[in-house]
């Protein structure tokens, strides 16, 4: 995170890492869920983006994605031999007004 939108490692605990994939491009994916200490670290206005590759910050409150009403679409797909359902969301960003759509 810190090569992309400036998170320094010092502040993140990282908690759990989750299994690594081969990304459409090639690249070898590895999640990482960790905390975040301070919080407000991370908050958008806070990050300082690489415009090489990220093109926009925002915050989504987790519960927005227990909600199944906020599921746009759920296609089952097979990657790399393995069956997942690929979930898509739109998520209005009430910051800056504009809507994004995350998928994976």
């Amino acid at each position: 995170a810190h090569e992309e939108v400036g998170l320094h490692p010092q502040h993140v605990e990282s908690i759990s890492r989750m299994e690594s994939l081969e990304s459409k491009h090639g690249l070898c994916v590895t999640p990482i869920i960790g905390l975040i200490s301070p919080s407000s670290v991370a908050e958008p206005s806070q990050l300082t983006l690489n415009a090489d590759e990220v093109e926009a910050a925002f915050a989504v409150p987790l519960d927005y994605f227990v909600d199944p009403e906020n599921c746009d679409s759920a296609v089952p797909v097979n990657w790399g031999g393995k069956n997942f359902l690929l979930r898509t969301y739109l998520y209005d960003d009430p910051e800056s007004g504009r809507q994004f759509k995350i998928w994976g």
